[in-house]
């Protein structure tokens, strides 16, 4: 099992930007309040999810997902932090970047780890100054109030150590850390998960409740 729909994104970002933080932290505890946790290991998630909500801090989040695609350092960068007409080929006019687009809101980073060490250097210090500078602006910095939510599905401890990440850098992202555990850890999840799946596509998939409780397999007593 891997990171739950609530922390699920592109890989590059999900962008919202409503006229107020308030609303994003509401959105955040709206989502939170739809996990399943039936396991206690998923309720300490929700617990944790729900505080992050009502607060600004960056928020990390770490668990089990498949491999994401690495983008190119000069789309990324465009991407992020958008660019100036003519500052590259097929650069016909301005565009702002997804970090000025979410603009006192959140922007959520998946796979973050994938990051280049100079991509990582251009977010550190957004970071750190708050301020982005379009890819060949001749203008001023631009303030930008944006909150990061970021995850991943690699160990940036050990990719700091091996020195293919920025230690200053998981110092700014790793406020509030929270780590999704994966499925097989709690099985007591699976029936409930179940259930609302068949609730979502019930035209495809046919069979009751019952079947799911009794199906030994998903048996979260048998063994202890």
């Amino acid at each position: 099992g891997g990171l739950p729909d609530l922390f699920s994104g592109a890989d590059l970002s999900r962008v919202t930007a409503p006229q107020a933080l308030g609303q994003t932290s509401h959105e955040l505890s709206t989502a939170a309040a739809r996990l399943v946790d039936v396991s206690r290991a998923m309720r300490q998630v929700r617990t944790l999810a729900t505080r992050a909500a009502a607060g600004d801090a960056k928020v990390f989040i770490t668990g089990e997902s498949g491999v994401g695609k690495a983008i190119a350092d000069t789309l990324l960068e465009t991407e992020l932090f958008g660019h100036a007409r003519g500052s590259f080929t097929g650069a016909y006019r301005d565009r702002i970047g997804r970090l000025e687009a979410a603009h006192r809101g959140t922007i959520f980073l998946d796979e973050i780890a994938e990051m280049s060490l100079q991509m990582q250097a251009h977010l550190l210090r957004f970071l750190e100054s708050g301020e982005i500078q379009p890819v060949g602006s001749t203008g001023g910095p631009v303030r930008v109030d944006v909150r990061i939510i970021s995850a991943t599905n690699r160990d940036l401890e050990q990719l700091v150590a091996t020195g293919a990440f920025r230690s200053d850098l998981l110092y700014r992202i790793k406020v509030v850390h929270i780590h999704v555990p994966p499925l097989r850890d709690r099985k007591e999840d699976l029936p409930t998960l179940i259930e609302a799946a068949a609730t979502r596509t019930g035209r495809q998939i046919r069979f009751t409740s019952l079947k799911i409780r009794q199906d030994p397999r998903l048996d979260t007593d048998r063994g202890r």
